[in-house]
């Protein structure tokens, strides 16, 4: 970007100002003139076909933006409307809005040499259009966008958002902030549902036998909470809670739930420490029972829907659609934000399907580990109950001859070494 400062023809009148949002394709220059209440716009653009337009609003984002002028090329003939950004599609046009067009081109030209049509657009400084933003003498938050092949979506390089006085010409290139927040909870995200939860769904199921088993299991789902929850309530709060996107409603629901299966687990550590309740009992009660199968398959389901809701938002910002709109997050029609982070496109492609692909192997092996030493065990078990049965007189004796034996759901164990090292 290159700014020209405005220099001042008459301190009470005129003040003129240029700025280039795209250096040789896409310049702005303008005349205010205070004592008339407009404002003269020239735009310079390069490379425009028969079909394409550029425009120029107020606003921080394309939703709910004053786009002032919309400019459009039919069969090379330019034509401009006064528009209102309102999400996923093409501006909708104030007269059909019951308001009036309030910018109007006073002249335009086409130079063959150079391929640059010149086009220039006057407006009032204030329309006193309830639906039209009012140019002052301070900053000004300005949108630009072109597609110089038709009047279609632009690309992502195609568009920008600046901070604009047009009384003294000075500017700011401004970030929407979007790339940044968005790069943090898509890395946030990644390793909460993407590694940590199935990490922590592995250990529970096939690690059991590990001494500290049930502590990393609760390490790696606080992390996996304590990484989304500020994360998410964060995008909540940006979008008012209205998600209108898969992603956003998978990820709403995804916190929701996992309120559910945060208080599932604390019942269930309760029942594997076997704490009596007076409320809930036991672990061998109904209660604990019915809660600790609700809380391995809950779990997995939640687990699940993460890992998908991950590849619906690396989709949402690597995409290379151009249907997508500034401001997606909250308008329906896509599951897409105007946002094109780079940096993600090999996490996508590459990196979070490898290891989604790892983790599926190193599961389906486990699995089938564990069901071959059920089955083995289950073998052993029906071989030692395949034993000599003993009447009650036979049993009596044994005891009365100091063996230590005890009768078990009709099952006589032999408990005299056991009782050596019994701590009760």
């Amino acid at each position: 970007l290159l700014t020209v400062k405005a220099v001042t023809e008459n301190e009470s009148s005129f003040i003129v100002s240029s700025l280039k949002f795209v250096e040789d394709i896409y310049e702005l220059s303008w005349i205010i003139d205070v004592s008339a209440n407009t404002i003269e716009f020239t735009i310079s653009i390069k490379g425009m076909k028969d079909s394409g337009y550029f425009g120029i609003g107020i606003g921080e984002r394309m939703v709910g933006a004053d786009i002032f002028a919309f400019v459009t090329f039919d069969s090379g003939i330019p034509a401009v409307q006064d528009k209102t950004g309102i999400g996923n599609e093409l501006p909708s046009n104030d007269t059909e809005d019951g308001f009036s067009d309030d910018t109007e081109i006073v002249g335009s030209e086409y130079d063959e040499g150079t391929d640059v049509w010149t086009v220039i657009l006057e407006r009032s400084l204030d329309t006193d259009d309830p639906i039209d933003k009012a140019i002052t003498d301070s900053e000004i938050s300005i949108i630009w966008s072109f597609n110089l092949e038709n009047v279609a979506q632009h690309g992502f390089s195609n568009r920008g958002i600046m901070l604009v006085n047009f009384y003294t010409g000075d500017t700011q290139i401004i970030s929407s902030g979007y790339e940044n927040f968005f790069a943090v909870h898509g890395v946030m995200m990644l390793l909460a549902w993407g590694f940590f939860a199935p990490l922590s769904f592995y250990i529970v199921r096939y690690k059991k036998h590990w001494k500290n088993w049930l502590e990393l299991h609760e390490g790696l789902i606080a992390f996996t909470l304590e990484s989304s929850y500020p994360i998410a309530i964060a995008a909540i709060a940006h979008v008012d809670g209205k998600f209108a996107t898969a992603h956003g409603k998978i990820g709403l629901t995804i916190l929701i739930l996992t309120v559910f299966q945060l208080a599932s687990g604390l019942i269930r550590k309760a029942g594997i420490e076997n704490r009596g309740n007076y409320y809930f009992g036991t672990n061998y009660d109904i209660f604990h029972q019915i809660n600790k199968h609700f809380h391995r398959y809950f779990g997995k389901s939640v687990i699940i829907l993460g890992v998908i809701n991950c590849f619906l938002g690396l989709d949402a910002i690597t995409s290379n659609s151009l249907n997508y709109e500034f401001g997606g997050i909250e308008s329906g029609g896509n599951d897409s934000l105007n946002i094109h982070i780079e940096g993600f496109i090999t996490v996508k492609s590459v990196l979070f399907p490898m290891i989604i692909i790892i983790f599926a192997g190193i599961f389906i092996c486990s699995e089938i580990n564990l069901w071959i030493l059920r089955l083995k065990r289950f073998g052993i078990k029906e071989k030692v109950l395949n034993v000599p049965t003993m009447t009650c007189a036979e049993f009596n004796d044994k005891i009365i001859g100091g063996e230590k034996l005890v009768i078990v759901n009709d099952s006589i164990v032999d408990v005299g070494e056991y009782m050596k090292v019994h701590p009760g």
